[in-house]
């Protein structure tokens, strides 16, 4: 198989990449995963210095993501489909929709047993020489220790 693609799209191949040679190391074929598209609504998350909003940078990923792990057999359940956030009242104040939003996640997460949880953020630092990806885990899974440490060292090594 040959894939052409644009440079834009080169992080989201390696970390499909990544995140499929972990999965096959951590889960069986077959097994559900959950993919949280970061933010969304009126919480757009960090911005970009050209105006970009986190949320659907998240999305997209989200989405391509989706569709390579689906090719490789795997059963995916998304948080979000689309922009709008997973609040209950959107004429609330952003604190109350980020809360609501995020019991709605939680929700999500908690109605597939044994899922393997991928929840794509764009995190920003204010020191340039920082960069890279971030891996983390629930402290108390080893499943989720050992997964995290298998994409952070494929991350590291991709993205040098």
């Amino acid at each position: 198989m040959v894939l052409l693609l644009r440079k834009r799209h080169l992080l989201t191949v390696v970390a499909a990449a990544a995140l499929c040679g972990a999965l096959l190391l951590t889960a069986r074929p077959g097994a559900a995963v959950i993919l949280d598209a970061g933010h969304g609504g009126a919480d757009g998350g960090a911005v970009s210095d050209s105006g970009v909003a986190e949320s659907g940078l998240n999305l997209a990923i989200t989405l391509r993501l989706a569709d390579v792990l689906t090719f490789c057999g795997y059963e995916v359940l998304l948080t979000r489909t689309g922009e709008a956030a997973l609040c209950d009242d959107p004429a609330a104040t952003l604190r109350q929709q980020k809360v609501s939003d995020t019991k709605k996640r939680v929700e999500i997460i908690n109605s597939c047993a044994d899922a393997r949880l991928i929840s794509i953020h764009q995190n920003s630092y204010h020191q340039e020489e920082v960069s890279g990806a971030q891996v983390f885990y629930y402290r108390k899974s080893e499943k989720g220790k050992r997964l995290a440490e298998i994409l952070q060292k494929r991350f590291d090594y991709a993205l040098g």
